[in-house]
């Protein structure tokens, strides 16, 4: 190996691990389910990240997903919406529907990110 070819390598290899190091987390995405009165699968904990949560209402009544600050508006019977938080580890975080009533009847919970 030449003295320039062995130069080549170690930047390839410097640069490698340096963009390696410096790439975000994967965004994760859930798909959940809201129906009357209940959500379907939520994650109890997750890594700390950035997280979307896609909601389908399949309920007769309107529900959303509220967390971190952020929520979907209502949706209708067979609506779908979105959610992108960014989650820090070691932090547990709310969720629920906010719309009125639904919360106290069991449409909430806590999500942990490890």
């Amino acid at each position: 190996m030449t003295k320039r070819s062995r130069a080549l390598v170690l930047t390839a290899v410097c640069v490698g691990g340096l963009a390696a190091a410096a790439s975000p987390a994967m965004a994760r995405t859930y798909n959940i389910t809201a129906g009357d009165l209940f959500f379907r699968g939520v994650p109890k904990t997750v890594p700390a990240g950035t997280h979307t949560f896609v909601m389908r209402n399949t309920g007769q009544a309107p529900h959303n997903f509220a967390m971190a600050g952020k929520r979907f508006a209502p949706v209708l019977n067979g609506g779908v919406g979105r959610i992108t938080v960014t989650l820090r580890k070691g932090k547990s975080y709310n969720y629920l529907c906010t719309v009125p009533g639904h919360a106290q009847a069991g449409m909430k919970g806590t999500i942990r990110a490890r």
